[in-house]
């Protein structure tokens, strides 16, 4: 389902379109008549290409736009929350240790990294957290993609795709620096990708 707002000429109603049964809902909001049928035609036959929650995504538009990279200063300041680097940095180890959490997509493996990390001698206050959500406070449109689908209880079926590839390059990143330089990593991983995964595994051995 999506949903089309009027464009300024008819601000205050929207089209709710429902992908399960065909079905349109014409609605206005409280103190807004209801628009003409010309305008219904115009959002109807030129908007429905593009999310119209646009403003809540970060402002791009997710069905033709891929999220933008981040800025190296993002970055830095992604790698300090991380402990990759910064006054927090985690130390380096003799034998540095690497924790796995694999569930999908809001299942809580950041919570569980941080709250079971000491059952395998690990201390996340000195580890590094190799973690998508790390880069959400400093990425506006990543953390206007998850505001938006905390605020609707499900995220726009396009805005995860638009920002995968920016945010599985720039986790890389820090995994790789991380790793080199032997410290004790908190990793997170959907295990959308098996043969990726345990070849990352292997890697790390």
């Amino acid at each position: 389902a999506c949903t089309l707002r009027g464009p300024r000429e008819a601000a205050g109603w929207s089209l709710s379109f429902s992908s399960s049964d065909g079905k349109v809902q014409l609605r206005a909001e409280p103190g807004f008549n209801q628009p003409s049928l010309e305008q219904v035609g115009h959002i109807a036959g030129k908007s429905l290409s593009v999310p119209l929650d646009q403003a809540a995504l970060g402002g791009i538009d997710v069905l033709h736009e891929a999220m933008r990279p981040l800025t190296e200063e993002e970055f830095e300041l992604a790698a300090h929350a991380a402990r990759a680097s910064g006054p927090q940095e985690a130390p380096r180890r003799e034998k540095p240790k690497a924790l796995f959490v694999i569930a999908p997509s809001g299942g809580g493996k950041t919570t569980v990294l941080r709250t079971h990390a000491a059952r395998f001698d690990m201390n996340p206050a000195e580890a590094v957290l190799i973690d998508s959500a790390v880069f959400r406070d400093f990425h506006a449109q990543y953390k206007a993609f998850v505001d938006n689908g905390l605020s609707n209880q499900g995220i726009w079926f396009r805005a995860w795709p638009a920002a995968k590839d920016v945010l599985v390059k720039a986790k890389k990143r820090i995994l790789v620096a991380a790793s080199e330089a032997k410290k004790d990593l908190l990793i997170s991983d959907t295990g959308s990708d098996a043969q990726k995964l345990a070849d990352a595994i292997v890697k790390l051995k």
